[in-house]
């Protein structure tokens, strides 16, 4: 019962704006005006929950932050939008999974949940940080493509390595761009990348680039096992002589995580079931690269890859 109550909790504390009013003590009825409830007895009720779980806690009548979590989500926007993103979308697919199994059927999620998604993703940046600073090194400057580039959140690292890195990132959703577009120039690095909305699939802005390094964070499942085969074959002929494809991934593995996101991609139009990390290696190597290395970031449900044209 404690999981489910947690997350009315803070998906509804995330909605109202509540954690952020609690950073101070508040009374019930300091809250229900600035939030503007007219219901004080269901805000008692809701305050009450959060007491119970230990994320808020009343002294004098007044209210404040107490747990680590609704600490944590006043100024994670990762962590808020993963909580929306569970509440919200995972929602819909418990609600409607025995219609999708007997129907055949999928929900159609991504065009009202991209922006959330591409938040919701930075859950995993410090794994793919890492990632990075452990690929790449300060030499030469590149010519870098990142496809599905979500929040943009990863062009920073490129050009703290090497200020001289510069490229293009492209995301097929338009919501996902605008925020990336807006991180680029929050993080000043306009001068060394661009966000395009584009399509890898079907590139409208890609057609005479070479690039040194291209890179995928998290986005093999948008595509189905032909398609990855495909894209794979034209990221090569992207590529110059000795350039590079680094790309993470969740796998399909025993894990509980993994277990759970092909459930919830398998669910979802336009997503695919997670790949096994053997049909990863095959794939890239059958699409013309010399070498495939794998890197441990995780366990066996999350993995990196970089394949040398």
């Amino acid at each position: 019962m404690r999981h489910e109550a947690s997350l009315i909790f803070y998906h509804c504390a995330i909605e109202m704006g509540l954690l952020k009013i609690l950073k101070k003590p508040s009374s019930l009825e300091n809250i229900a005006i600035q939030l503007k409830i007219s219901n004080r007895q269901l805000l008692l009720s809701f305050l009450e929950l959060g007491c119970t779980l230990k994320e808020i806690s009343v002294k004098k009548g007044k209210y404040t932050l107490k747990g680590s979590m609704a600490k944590a989500l006043v100024n994670n926007t990762a962590l808020e939008a993963l909580i929306k993103e569970t509440v919200q979308y995972h929602g819909d697919i418990a609600r409607n999974l025995d219609t999708y199994l007997i129907e055949n059927q999928r929900g159609d999620f991504l065009k009202a949940f991209g922006g959330i998604i591409a938040e919701s993703s930075r859950i995993s940046e410090s794994l793919i940080k890492a990632f990075i600073y452990h690929s790449l090194e300060n030499k030469s400057s590149l010519e870098i493509l990142e496809i599905g580039c979500g929040s943009s959140q990863y062009l920073k690292y490129y050009v703290d390595i090497n200020n001289k890195n510069r490229g293009m990132a492209i995301d097929i959703d338009a919501s996902a761009v605008e925020i990336a577009q807006s991180n680029v120039r929050k993080n000043n690095i306009d001068n060394n990348f661009i966000v395009l909305q584009d399509n890898i699939t079907k590139p409208e802005h890609l057609k005479v680039k070479n690039f040194d390094l291209i890179t995928s964070y998290s986005n093999v499942y948008y595509f189905s096992d032909d398609n990855r085969k495909q894209i794979f074959e034209r990221i090569r002929h992207m590529l110059k002589k000795n350039g590079r494809f680094m790309m993470t991934t969740m796998l399909n593995s025993t894990k509980l995580t993994s277990s759970y996101y092909d459930l919830i991609f398998s669910a979802t139009e336009d997503l695919y079931p997670l790949p096994f990390i053997d049909d990863i290696v095959k794939d890239l190597k059958n699409a013309g690269f010399s070498k495939v290395k794998i890197v441990n970031l995780l366990d066996a449900s999350f993995k990196g890859f970089v394949a040398y044209k």
